[in-house]
């Protein structure tokens, strides 16, 4: 959603965002529903020259819109429905689940294989419908950027010693340190990036140099620290030595 918000910026266009969906709250009916035909009509009266609908079903709390109602009024009113189904990977494969958005009348749909699809890490496919939407458009779309490489330890690798009780690392007295000099100290606080928000580091385990490589090469590529001291990990909170 945030990269369709960002394209819709790009271009001087201004999206339909439903009340409640900034800052998380999700307290408007209409949010906690997921967008309806209601709320669609209501989007393309003040829109009329929109091209299309772009709707996102499932939520991340799993809820899931009507499509088939949405897919007709937008084709009634000469619109395209694009729906962003990257948690639905799953509904096809059981009877008593929500339609998947081919089967409900959309246009075209993503869907995020990696989340409940068990495919790689930001794997997505994309299907078609119809004939609204040209297959050459999407067949010669540029490639998007390349990520930035990080340095992934091996399994092993990430298998710390355990020298302490996490709990005595944790209110042990501590130091912040460069990471470079954190390499065979006891951490002293949970070090967990975000994606994928497992903990490289917790208290009480000792510090590894494949980590710190893990946490900095991360850190580079736009990984996210929510939990140690120093987000920007320019030092590691670590038991201070006796």
């Amino acid at each position: 959603m945030l990269e369709a918000v960002e394209r819709y910026h790009e271009r001087g266009h201004l999206p339909f965002i439903p009340p409640g969906h900034k800052q998380g709250r999700g307290v408007d009916p209409r949010v906690l529903d997921v967008l309806g035909a209601d709320a669609v009509a209501e989007a393309l009266d003040r829109a009329p020259d929109a091209a299309g609908m772009l709707l996102i079903t499932p939520t991340d709390y799993g809820t899931c819109a009507d499509i088939r109602s949405v897919a007709t009024l937008c084709h009634d009113r000469g619109k395209t429905l694009i729906v962003d189904e990257a948690w639905g990977a799953h509904l096809p494969f059981h009877p008593d689940r929500p339609a998947r958005a081919m089967d409900a009348g959309a246009d075209l749909c993503v869907t995020s294989v990696h989340k409940m699809g068990a495919g790689l890490e930001q794997g997505s496919v994309y299907h078609l419908r119809g004939d609204r939407v040209d297959p050459d458009l999407a067949a010669h779309a540029p490639d998007p950027p390349r990520a930035a490489r990080v340095d992934v330890p091996d399994p092993g690798e990430l298998e710390l010693e355990q020298a302490v009780l996490p709990r005595e690392a944790f209110f042990a007295d501590a130091e912040h340190v460069p990471p470079e000099r954190a390499v065979g100290r006891v951490c002293a606080e949970t070090i967990s990036p975000c994606p994928p928000g497992v903990p490289a580091a917790l208290p009480g385990e000792v510090i590894t140099q494949p980590v710190v490589d893990y946490l900095r090469s991360g850190r580079d590529a736009g990984m996210y620290l929510p939990d140690p001291t120093d987000s920007d990990l320019e030092t590691v909170r670590v038991v201070t030595r006796p």
